[in-house]
């Protein structure tokens, strides 16, 4: 299977805003570390 250049772009803006929505469910969770249960 092949993928156009573009999708790797928005890959990695779809993985980073699942990151930052992890980091916010750890902090309102009074927690420093991210977990799984954070995704």
């Amino acid at each position: 299977m092949s993928i156009s250049s573009d999708f790797h772009d928005k890959l990695n803006i779809v993985v980073e805003d699942l990151i930052k929505k992890a980091c916010e469910r750890a902090k309102a969770n009074n927690r420093n570390t991210v977990m799984a249960r954070d995704l």
